[in-house]
């Protein structure tokens, strides 16, 4: 019996210990209350007493969740929508104000500078096979012609293209390119495209008409997205002088052909006299082209079409380049492989280093133009950004690691 209750003290005594603490043996003699330690006066080492632990822990706890406050409350205000809309108006300004320092000191500069380096740094390596005059589908009298001609002149032109994309042809119509008569050509506002014969190849010349802002910009450009793998056309031959650019005849259809085709209403003969259009403002006849020409869109290209044109573009805006003038004429079908491509970079700006936020606000303007003419909800470069930023925020939140 005296064993029985020995154990029952014993156990009664491991129940009333705190977790953590020295168990004391017992033995027979020996007795079970727990050794006295003097605390009176700590030895070096010892740590603080729990209650002081919890006095520094909640101290800097607090102090860190008011820093953290506050360096949080201007950038909550600075993420609200009004300071945002409000920034990219600003940002939109300064654009305007960085086009017109650009036009009036920079591109002097670079044109002058640019002109003193050699041609064969800005062109094209290696050069994209060449394209014969046998497959422009001419006549055979009008292709002896030209073989007869290119035999005497190593350069010469074959048409021009007008306002349309319609190609005025000086040896007869040709089957693989809309043609038009003189009486109806409609010239060109800022620049005259040629279809040229250069070294037995056929090319397109883009002659800037001595405009040096557009044809440095198109230069810089071009000259990016080639080094950048972009499926852009290729630059072939320059001239500062006259401010040309040469680059290969891409072999395909133009989607604003092609919806026209369909019964969209695009071309600017027809859309000066077609009463639809008529007394609207510029802006509003652009936008009601880019709703005709969207209603008839499925008529013409599928959806697998409108990825690959979306994924380039998003390629030449990860090479730095933001391609202002987005919209069906500047999109080719290419006749072997059905892939999209871009052309007419004028207007492209390309990226500055100290000015990526002004950047990002082209890339979104592009990403909306997008959506405008192909009915796409594609995210602007921004607001995927931020949509981002709040799923890393979630992640990283307390409730998530539960």
């Amino acid at each position: 019996m005296n064993s029985v209750s020995a154990m029952r003290n014993l156990s009664t005594f491991h129940r009333g210990q705190p977790s953590g603490s020295g168990r004391t043996q017992v033995a027979k003699g020996v007795s079970t209350q727990p050794l006295a330690i003097n605390r009176s006066t700590p030895r070096n080492g010892d740590l603080p007493r729990n209650s002081d632990l919890g006095h520094s822990d909640s101290f800097l706890s607090k102090f860190f969740d008011g820093l953290a406050w506050l360096v949080e409350l201007p950038l909550s205000w600075l993420r609200s929508p009004r300071v945002a809309w409000a920034g990219r108006k600003v940002g939109w300004v300064v654009l305007k104000l960085r086009f017109r320092v650009e036009n009036r000191l920079l591109v002097p500069i670079y044109f002058a500078v640019w002109r003193r380096t050699r041609k064969e740094r800005f062109l094209t390596r290696p050069r994209p096979p060449a394209i014969g005059i046998a497959s422009l589908g001419l006549e055979p009298q009008q292709l002896i012609l030209l073989k007869a001609r290119a035999r005497a002149q190593p350069r010469f032109e074959i048409g021009e293209f007008d306002q349309d994309g319609f190609l005025f042809s000086e040896y007869g119509p040709i089957r693989s390119l809309p043609c038009v008569s003189s009486t109806n050509f409609v010239r060109r506002n800022r620049t005259s495209v040629k279809l040229m014969l250069l070294h037995g190849a056929v090319v397109v010349e883009k002659d800037f008409r001595g405009h040096k802002v557009p044809f440095i910009r198109e230069l810089s450009a071009l000259r990016r997205l080639n080094a950048a793998g972009c499926r852009v056309p290729a630059i072939l031959d320059l001239d500062f002088k006259r401010c040309c650019l040469t680059m290969p005849l891409l072999k395909g259809k133009v989607l604003r052909e092609e919806l026209v085709k369909a019964g969209a209403v695009l071309h600017d003969r027809i859309v000066a006299v077609h009463p639809d259009y008529r007394g609207l403002s510029p802006e509003a006849r652009r936008l009601k082209r880019i709703e005709a020409g969207r209603k008839v869109l499925s008529l013409v290209v599928t959806e697998a079409f409108v990825g690959k044109l979306y994924r380039t573009l998003q390629h030449i805006h990860a090479a730095g380049v933001a391609p202002m003038d987005f919209k069906y004429g500047n999109i080719i079908v290419e006749e072997s492989s059905g892939e999209p491509r871009l052309i007419d970079f004028e207007s492209a700006q390309p990226l500055v280093p100290c000015c990526k936020f002004l950047f990002n606000l082209l890339c979104d303007y592009n990403t909306e133009q997008f959506n405008l003419h192909f009915g796409t909800k594609h995210l602007t470069p921004s607001k995927a950004r931020d949509r981002s930023k709040q799923r890393a925020q979630l992640l990283r939140s307390p409730a998530s690691t539960v």
